[in-house]
């Protein structure tokens, strides 16, 4: 037996800078069903990166948000959190260079902002 889920998959973001804001597909509205987004973030040469997480709401356990300590999102051994549900906010993490990655994932039966 086998199991699979088709999943919708966007362009990643790409953000440099000292500063920035990421949001969900659609945000502040609901973000759809299979949907896999991909954000990459590089801060200034020589920082740190901060991120903090002020508003945060899926379907618990079953969307979420993977947060890794580097842009390599297929390599677990860099994952920091997995992000689900509604009791997640407010949340923040100082990575210990200037980039960081993130991938989102939804599924096909609830979705929220």
């Amino acid at each position: 037996m086998a199991n699979y889920e088709a999943t919708r998959g966007l362009a990643p973001i790409n953000q440099t800078g000292s500063s920035g804001v990421l949001t969900s597909p659609n945000y502040p509205n609901d973000y759809g069903n299979f949907v896999e987004q991909y954000y990459y973030v590089y801060g200034p040469a020589g920082f740190r990166v901060r991120i903090n997480v002020d508003d945060f709401y899926t379907e618990d356990n079953r969307d979420y948000l993977d947060i890794f300590n580097s842009t390599e999102v297929f390599d677990n051994s860099t994952l920091v959190a997995r992000l689900t549900g509604y009791y997640v906010a407010p949340w923040n993490y100082t990575f210990p260079s200037n980039t960081f990655g993130m991938r989102f994932m939804s599924d096909w039966l609830v979705d929220y902002r």
